[in-house]
């Protein structure tokens, strides 16, 4: 969008994020509000190793020190004998397990003792519609935090802060964090957060229901063949009803069936590019996967409305689920002694491809006190609020000295497999953001979903959606 139309059509366009919002929840939201990725052409090679060389790297300090070092305000410039001030924090950063980061908060105001933050942490599934209505009202806290496509949508629209002057001021060293994470997070011109977390889709599977089944555990070198044979090993109706209650698969979100076969959502010219035969192809096989009897492995719209896959996989009823870090605690927490479950590499039926996702903290522009909103997004995405959040093991942090080897310990050996997330930022997809992305795909998703029910071809279903997609990309500038 030009500049000069931006903040004209601000509050018209945050009025209809709140509409999205109160839509209803999209597929992937239903699965566990997953967040969302657009289409990227950047690769992660400097992220896998710059892991690497962490994981090779002196460890430093002794854990008993680390465990009772006082935190530091890292190159801080702040004054701590200025007189008191109060930020406000919005987050949704580990909501099923409001502790984790309660204490980043805490060992924040520890470090600081005359910031008092005022903090609020909301579910991920109604985060961004509070985001919406507090813009509108011009009522935004000092601090946000974002995930990546949304906060290309707020940097668009002027609401988020540009850190650059805040860098460059204290020389402050962008080094600690996977070049990668902080590279996501420049949008519209603008650094418009730090990175606070990262996190990449693999498949979590069932072994108790692999044993079951007689299939021998899943490896690194499966094939997209492999998976499927023994999706459909464990494809069953259980009880005899006549309604098939387990599945093996569960297709995950669509973008993925288009990058798997080397397609694109939005091709070089900035346009919809899902008429492609690449992604018409992909599309096809997932619905294919869920409608067709042959092919069938993986529960359909019907049934997913009946009981997400989310739920179907911690009630035992899924063989295996593609889902990202954050989903390690909850099922620690739900499934218990129920079955064993760990994790495999993401299995791809052409090209080899998943998603990284990412979030950060950024300042919102409005901001009444700066300085102080900077020194806690400094803190809480740095190492000390960074082995906080991991030790609470809600998804992987970006800083070297904590993401890979803290990672891997704060899972305590469940999953057992855990390296294979970092494993797979060889083949993620680093997602770019695009500011109309809540738009696209809401015209691209209700033409699907109608394919997806058996209602309307794949490639009928992309060649209304694009034609939606393309309308809405040259009516705003784009």
């Amino acid at each position: 969008m030009k500049q000069r139309n931006r903040y004209i059509l601000l509050f018209a366009v945050l009025l209809a994020l709140l509409a999205l919002s109160a839509c209803g929840a999209s597929p992937e939201e239903a699965e566990k509000q997953e967040p969302e990725a657009v289409e990227t052409s950047a690769d992660v090679s400097s992220i896998s190793e710059e892991i690497k060389e962490s994981e090779e790297a002196d460890e430093g300090a002794e854990e008993s020190e680390q465990e009772t070092e006082e935190p530091e305000a890292e190159g801080s410039v702040w004054d701590f004998e200025a007189e008191p001030v109060e930020i406000s924090v919005m987050s949704f950063f580990a909501s099923d397990n409001l502790e984790v980061e309660q204490g980043v908060v805490d060992a924040f105001e520890g470090a600081y003792p005359n910031i008092k933050v005022s903090y609020e942490n909301i579910s991920f599934s109604d985060y961004f519609t509070v985001v919406t209505t507090l813009a509108a009202g011009n009522d935004l806290p000092d601090v946000l935090a974002m995930n990546f496509e949304e906060e290309a949508r707020y940097a668009d629209l002027g609401v988020l802060e540009d850190l650059t002057p805040f860098i460059e001021k204290e020389n402050f060293n962008l080094d600690k964090y996977y070049a990668s994470t902080v590279r996501m997070h420049q949008h519209s011109g603008i650094q418009a957060g730090l990175p606070a977390t990262f996190s990449i889709v693999i498949n979590f599977y069932n072994k108790t229901m692999f044993d079951e089944a007689g299939i021998p555990y899943p490896t690194e070198d499966w094939t997209w063949d492999d998976l499927v044979d023994a999706a459909q090993k464990m494809t069953q109706d259980v009880d005899g009803d006549g309604i098939i209650d387990q599945f093996g698969y569960v297709v995950g979100w669509w973008p993925n069936f288009v990058y798997q076969n080397e397609g694109t959502i939005l091709n070089e010219e900035g346009r919809c590019g899902l008429t492609s035969p690449e992604a018409i192809e992909g599309l096809q096989l997932m619905v294919d996967l869920t409608l067709d009897p042959e092919q069938k492995i993986a529960p359909d719209r019907a049934e997913l409305s009946a009981s997400g896959d989310w739920d179907r996989f911690m009630a035992g009823g899924v063989g295996i689920l593609p889902n990202g870090t954050w989903a390690i605690t909850p099922f620690k927490e739900n499934i218990e002694d129920s079955f064993e479950w760990d994790v495999m590499p993401f299995i791809s039926f052409n090209k080899q491809a998943t998603f990284m996702f990412g979030n950060a903290y950024s300042m919102t522009s409005t901001s009444k006190q700066k300085e102080a909103a900077w020194e806690f997004i400094k803190f809480a995405t740095g190492e000390e609020g960074s082995r906080i959040r991991q030790a609470g093991e809600y998804e992987t942090s970006p800083v070297k000295a904590v993401g890979a080897k803290d990672f891997i310990e704060s899972t305590n050996g469940v999953p057992e497999h855990a390296e294979y997330f970092l494993d797979a930022t060889e083949y993620a997809i680093l997602p770019v953001a695009h500011p109309l992305w809540g738009e696209i795909h809401g015209i691209i998703w209700p033409e699907l979903e109608l394919a997806l029910l058996g209602e309307q071809g794949v490639e009928e279903a992309m060649t209304a959606a694009c034609d939606g997609v393309d309308t809405l990309l040259e009516e705003n500038g784009y």
